[in-house]
């Protein structure tokens, strides 16, 4: 069964920046976490159980959201490199055809 796909290259476009934004989004609020909320553990907590906490907090739930925003990057980027090259195949076969 041969692959298709049923978009329009505007939509496949619309689609990769989309994922472009929300990985911009999600960077935001990985900044956020980072800069306002751990800040704000690390002035009013104090033990162990605090220093677990954020080491929990950096190693695990930063690195999986960090992972989130490069996943969500590359596949906006893939599908932008995919929109680039059917556009550039339709215009190589149109140029050379009658077909417009």
């Amino acid at each position: 069964m041969a692959e298709k796909i049923k978009m329009q290259g505007e939509q496949l476009d619309s689609v990769a920046s989309n994922l472009l934004n929300d990985a911009k989004t999600v960077q935001t609020v990985l900044d956020n976490l980072q800069s306002k909320y751990l800040q704000i553990l690390n002035d009013n907590w104090e033990g162990n159980s605090k220093d677990k906490f954020v080491d929990d907090f950096q190693n695990n739930t930063m690195k999986l959201l960090q992972n989130c925003v490069n996943n969500l990057n590359n596949t906006g980027n893939s599908l932008k490199q995919i929109v680039e090259m059917f556009a550039e195949t339709d215009s190589s076969y149109s140029s050379k055809t009658d077909i417009k």
